[in-house]
């Protein structure tokens, strides 16, 4: 995924009134004649560490958010409020 997130961010980036890259195949030569095959992979190591700590947020956030309703409400009622809360987030 990440190789052509580089190019379609290239591409956005490019400038409207001289546009340096004439279309997707175009700017997928231009990159690997520029840095070869590591020139698509720069920046991977940040976005998966940001991902990464986006998704431990989550996990924790929900963890956190399921031992409240534990302690709060009984069994059953936790249970009817987690699946609320999965409904609203349209995870069911």
């Amino acid at each position: 995924m990440y190789p052509t997130d580089t190019v379609k961010s290239k591409m956005q980036a490019d400038s409207i009134t001289n546009p340096r890259y004439t279309n997707f195949m175009d700017c997928v030569r231009q990159t690997y004649k520029e840095g070869g095959i590591r020139s698509f992979y720069k920046g991977v190591g940040v976005c998966s560490f940001r991902g990464a700590l986006t998704n431990a947020g989550g996990f924790y956030a929900f963890e956190e958010f399921r031992r409240y309703i534990e302690k709060k409400y009984s069994n059953r009622q936790w249970k009817k409020i987690i699946e609320f809360y999965f409904y609203i987030l349209k995870i069911k």
